[in-house]
């Protein structure tokens, strides 16, 4: 089921972007009708420091690299900061607790992980990719949401029960309180930040231990 599941949310994926650039296409309108605001940093001190920045990097001598090293660094350094503190917090579980195991299922990971052997080794059964294409296009035409019926598919039944969990707050949220609406969105975001933190403070425990 997990195929299946996997050919639903490529397709649910691609109806996702395609319905979001109408709204992305407003947003960015609206933004520049509306000008900057006066809480909006000018974007002529924005490349002032950016250019501080650059600068810095090619002649600092603990740097071996010129001005256009510079100038990739400083455009993509975030980024491959990020890359670098993700790379390390992976590593840090799979060595605590294993990828694939019971403490760290990661059924996307695995999915993807199934699906890239399949395509090297031939053996990816393309049938049950099809049939959960299939299943994407016709929600898509009866105008239901897909990925929650894709992730449905393939994920566990214990995390779909607490998805549903969840939902079931939200709507009586929504119904019966409906101003905490907004504060209730931040909590979920509090409740995420603290899983992560909290999961890379058991992986450190188990390792060190």
């Amino acid at each position: 089921m997990r195929y299946v599941g996997a050919g639903a949310i490529a397709v649910g994926g691609l109806f996702s972007i395609l319905r979001s650039l109408p709204l992305f296409a407003r947003t960015f309108r609206a933004a520049g009708a509306a000008g900057a605001g006066a809480g909006d940093i000018p974007m002529r001190r924005v490349v002032a420091c950016v250019a501080c920045v650059i600068v810095f990097i090619a002649c600092v001598p603990a740097v071996p690299v010129g001005f256009g090293g510079a100038l990739m660094i400083a455009l993509f350094g975030f980024f491959f900061a990020a890359a670098f503190a993700v790379a390390g917090v992976l590593l840090l579980m799979d060595r605590a607790w294993g990828f694939g195991s019971e403490a760290i299922a990661a059924p996307q990971a695995m999915l993807m992980k199934s699906i890239v052997e399949g395509i090297m080794g031939g053996t990816l059964p393309w049938g049950l990719l099809g049939a959960g294409a299939g299943i994407a296009c016709a929600l898509a035409l009866l105008r239901l949401p897909v990925m929650p019926c894709a992730l449905g598919i393939y994920l566990p039944v214990r995390l779909n029960a607490t998805i549903f969990v969840g939902g079931v707050l939200r709507l009586l949220s929504d119904r019966f309180y409906p101003a905490y609406a907004e504060k209730g969105t931040l909590l979920s975001a509090g409740l995420i930040a603290g899983e992560g933190v909290c999961g890379i403070l058991l992986a450190l425990l188990a390792v060190c231990r």
